[in-house]
């Protein structure tokens, strides 16, 4: 499947990364069975400051898959996260939205009070804790009226203090971008 996916490289330019996959194995071929190989972009949508693409890969026995791979890719669209207001209609957008920065100060002041003294959260460019940004961001969703009950939270890259960040929400899931690169998702898994 890692294979088709190499493959379709070429129908789309740089800048792209994997934000989820989702692999089906109805069964595993035999080694030396032979087996056909199709990956499709499936889907390309640009909505708001990014770039969708959803690839579809397959691997088929006698034209039946019996591994699928669903790969959702994303790109910032350059100059495109703008100070925009949320709307209050929606609860979720469907744009980027300027959320906020953290200031090496703020960064520090959490680290006393959680406890959390790693050299990484303390030194002239602090990284901002990733509790830092779920407790904020949950209180941010609460004002708004989107609290939820259950959420996945996985951490992409480091967020560090003086970096603005812009969120981006789409069928549950809220991207947390810095500049142009996705540092955090937030899946809303039960409302």
């Amino acid at each position: 499947s890692t294979l088709a996916l190499g493959t379709l490289n070429s129908q789309f330019p740089s800048g792209y990364f994997i934000v989820s996959q989702q692999l089906t194995v109805e069964s595993l071929p035999c080694l030396g069975e032979k087996v056909e190989l199709n990956g499709t972009i499936a889907k390309t949508k640009q909505s708001g400051a990014l770039d969708f693409k959803l690839c579809q890969i397959k691997v088929e026995r006698e034209s039946k898959p019996i591994i699928s791979l669903d790969t959702i890719l994303i790109k910032p669209i350059a100059n495109s996260l703008e100070k925009v207001p949320m709307s209050q209609e929606a609860p979720f957008w469907d744009q980027a939205i300027y959320w906020r920065t953290f200031t090496p100060e703020e960064v520090y002041t959490f680290a006393q009070l959680s406890g959390d003294t790693n050299n990484i959260h303390l030194g002239p460019a602090p990284i901002v804790q990733g509790m830092l940004l779920f407790l904020t961001i949950e209180d941010y969703l609460a004002v708004k009226q989107l609290a939820s009950k259950s959420i996945h939270v996985q951490y992409l890259k480091p967020v560090n203090a003086n970096e603005p960040i812009s969120l981006y929400a789409q069928n549950k899931v809220i991207f947390g971008f810095v500049k142009d690169r996705c540092c955090f998702k937030f899946k809303v898994l039960e409302d």
